[in-house]
């Protein structure tokens, strides 16, 4: 089972609790508009981390898909697109992507799990942000607060703590655009099992990185050009 899978290869990399958050958008002021929906989780400099996005329901419509570093899809009927799981490696996996064409409806909504390993000494938190783009790769659709002028809708950083630094950023442009992440039931995290992961979660995971590629870096009009590509699916 997909949760099963997402479980294993989370609790390889962390026996520390796990941020989980539903997200819904409001995607009305994009209604019918040609796009891309992209997902980047970029690692801080280490530890590994991983996060999922899980359970997607939209009126929107996916078209091709495609992803950099190590990114694994798993099919998770009867959801649009599955799971997509992205590992980051402080080496071999620092820029990690799932790239889709959309066309927007009105709404979105999907979960996040992800590992909480804390950064090491000097190192930034493994970094997730969610990006609404024209297709082009290059040109956003929405106009938002992100003080790095990259116009991500969401973020969620990998402090370490229970649930993460989640961070949504107003849109200023266009209107009928917002969005809101929420823990679910009573808003506490429980605590993974302190347990040693199996020698077979272990392989599986080896064999991810072993199999990733190098490093591609986004910030809005500033994209790396000598990533290789992979895209692993699971059925």
């Amino acid at each position: 089972m997909p949760r099963i899978i997402i479980f294993c290869i989370l609790a390889a990399l962390s026996v520390r609790a796990n941020s989980l958050y539903n997200v819904t958008i409001d995607t009305s002021g994009l209604s019918g508009d040609n796009g891309l929906l992209v997902f980047d989780f970029i690692s801080g400099g280490g530890p590994a981390n991983a996060v999922s996005i899980s359970d997607f329901t939209t009126d929107g419509t996916f078209g091709a898909a495609t992803t950099t570093g190590t990114v694994v899809l798993i099919p998770n009927p009867p959801y649009p697109i599955g799971t997509v799981l992205l590992i980051d490696d402080p080496v071999n996996s620092v820029f990690n992507e799932y790239n889709s064409a959309f066309t927007f409806g009105t709404t979105m909504s999907f979960v996040v799990d992800a590992s909480e390993n804390a950064p090491g000494s000097g190192n930034s938190p493994d970094e997730l942000s969610l990006f609404f783009l024209e297709p082009d790769d290059m040109t956003s659709l929405i106009t938002t607060d992100d003080p790095t002028f990259a116009d991500s809708l969401l973020t969620l950083d990998l402090d370490g703590s229970a649930n993460g630094v989640p961070t949504v950023f107003d849109v200023s442009d266009p209107s009928g655009v917002s969005a809101s992440m929420t823990l679910p039931g009573s808003g506490t995290v429980v605590p993974e099992p302190s347990f040693a992961p199996s020698l077979a979660v272990v392989l599986i995971c080896l064999l991810i990185f072993r199999s990733c590629a190098g490093l591609r870096q986004r910030k809005r009009g500033k994209r790396g050009t000598d990533g290789h590509f992979s895209d692993f699916r699971l059925s």
